[in-house]
């Protein structure tokens, strides 16, 4: 993916007078002003990505449980592997979204 900096672009486009130049001056705050409110571009490819990672997950335990019996340890681990998956998750969505509380925290009171 390729990033531009759209302030650079934007105070070098303002130095040209041109037509082209101020159309595109328009559609580039446009696009910001839109990409700042919704967050949409970042968060899209990250729900996506995350989607596609939690379909493979899931794909890849069906197929270890079709492939064999499990014993409770097992399916307790394929569980648990299914939990911190979910929470990674959980916590990544409220890292994007800025939600993210620390809800304990221990103090180091010796070295």
């Amino acid at each position: 993916m390729e990033y531009y900096n759209l302030e650079i672009v934007t105070s070098v486009g303002y130095r040209v007078k041109s037509e082209h130049d101020t159309q595109f001056r328009i559609w580039a705050n446009k696009i910001l002003k839109e990409h700042l409110l919704e967050g949409y571009t970042i968060n899209q490819q990250i729900q996506i990505k995350q989607l596609t990672d939690l379909k493979n997950t899931i794909k890849f335990l069906s197929h270890v449980i079709e492939q064999k019996e499990l014993t409770p340890n097992e399916a307790n681990g394929l569980l648990q592997v299914i939990t911190d998956y979910t929470y990674d998750l959980n916590s990544l969505d409220k890292h994007v979204y800025q939600q993210l509380q620390i809800e304990t925290t221990t103090i180091l009171t010796h070295i």
